[in-house]
């Protein structure tokens, strides 16, 4: 992965040192959990990809619940239990099973699942369900399980061997699942649900589908060592975190992650809510929005260049992509659009890329640039373990904890109350 920075920040010399090098002690504190594999500490997440031990366990299920019959996967969990496991199934254009995500409770969605699964039962393959929730309470993936749960009993002889949940040890989940006779793999205690996705919330269903999580794993795992380096030219993390919250405080609230590949939309999804539940504490934070090039160069860019300049961006592109095309030469396309007919879409995306960094320099508006070499596993378990041990420096520099979301609870309270008296 590159990352450039240095140039296009718009943060002094003198400031952004000032930045990172108050991160110093924390950096290497978090050297030391990965020395010792720490297990306790809430930053205990950077450790997963180092701890192969706790994946044995994981592909013994995978091989258990693995047959030529299954059709696809079905993820039910929101949040934190399904948005990093959905941005890497996004990403990899490889995979061989479906994955299907059931996060809302939006009926029109989750009927759309229903006929999915008749659909793959009437074929004479069956679904794997995997339950995902660290508490073990999650009303919107509890509900979404009882809908689905009777879809299962009602076309699978099997149902029971084909329901896997994932959950804290000793939740009401865990019970729940025991009790019944359901397979079970545990979240380590001290992993929150925004940072687990190199837990058994991600890798047991990438790994059913297809995925190659020790590919996913290694690039995981070189990017702990680097971003907890001292050397700076490693450290993206630490170096995107300076860039990040020095804008943060030169009036630039909104942190925009453009991306530049389709693919990765639900990456920005998985980041925005990383981001939002870490820092927005105690009357602070950073607004996390994600837009998607070139697609909204023709609905927000007019905003971006001439609106408020309350945005610091980070673009995301790759650099070898899967599938290309060529536009045909035959259709006398410069009558419409000159210098375009012959040339690969690639060669157009990129051009229009360059022409917007060019763009934001113009306007003098700050951005970083990260390039990732292609959209595979070990380049996707590198951006994404990245992005989490920046959350991590940027809440040191913010002075908020990075790993609670107290606030979240009130909406949930309400909700109770309002189905309890119905």
């Amino acid at each position: 992965m590159n990352f450039s920075y240095s140039e296009t920040n718009k943060l002094s010399p003198e400031s952004f040192t000032e930045h990172t090098e108050s991160l110093r002690q924390y950096q290497a504190y978090l050297t030391s959990l990965t020395e010792i594999l720490d297990t306790q500490a809430p930053e205990t997440s950077i450790t997963l990809p180092l701890n192969r031990n706790y994946v044995s366990t994981i592909k013994d299920f995978a091989k258990k619940h693995n047959s030529p019959r299954l059709g696809a996967i079905v993820v039910v969990g929101i949040g934190g239990s399904n948005l990093g496991t959905w941005a890497l199934y996004n990403s990899l254009a490889q995979i061989k099973r479906p994955i299907i995500f059931a996060e809302t409770t939006d009926p029109s969605s989750i009927i759309d699942i229903v006929s999915e699964l008749e659909h793959i039962y009437a074929h004479n393959q069956h679904v794997t369900l995997i339950v995902v929730s660290k508490s073990g309470q999650t009303t919107e993936t509890i509900a979404n399980y009882g809908v689905l749960i009777q879809a299962l009993k009602d076309y699978d002889k099997d149902w029971q061997n084909h329901i896997i949940a994932i959950t804290d040890e000793y939740s009401k989940l865990f019970d729940y699942a025991n009790k019944y006779s359901f397979d079970v793999l545990t979240i380590p205690q001290h992993v929150g649900g925004r940072y687990s996705v190199f837990s058994a919330v991600g890798l047991f269903p990438l790994l059913l589908a297809g995925a190659s999580i020790d590919d996913l794993l290694d690039g995981a795992e070189e990017a702990v060592m680097d971003n907890v380096s001292s050397d700076l030219k490693k450290n993206t993390s630490l170096a995107s975190a300076a860039s990040i919250y020095g804008n943060y405080l030169n009036g630039k609230t909104i942190h925009n992650t453009f991306i530049f590949d389709s693919s990765l939309y639900v990456f920005g999804k998985w980041y925005r809510q990383l981001v939002a539940e870490s820092l927005g504490k105690d009357g602070k934070g950073i607004t996390p929005i994600t837009s998607v090039g070139s697609t909204d160069l023709h609905s927000v860019a007019q905003l971006y260049f001439a609106g408020p300049h309350d945005k610091f961006t980070t673009f995301i592109t790759v650099k070898n992509t899967l599938y290309d095309a060529q536009v045909s030469n035959n259709v006398n396309l410069d009558d419409l659009v000159p210098h375009i007919a012959g040339k690969r879409l690639s060669e157009i995306m990129n051009a229009i890329y360059k022409g917007v960094t060019v763009s934001y320099k113009k306007n003098d508006l700050p951005f970083v640039e990260i390039q990732l070499e292609s959209l595979n596993e070990y380049a996707c378990g590198y951006l994404l373990q990245t992005k989490m041990i920046e959350t991590m420096y940027l809440a040191k520099l913010m002075n908020v904890n990075a790993f609670n979301q107290p606030n979240v609870e009130e909406y949930k309270i309400e909700t109770n109350a309002i189905l309890k008296g119905s």
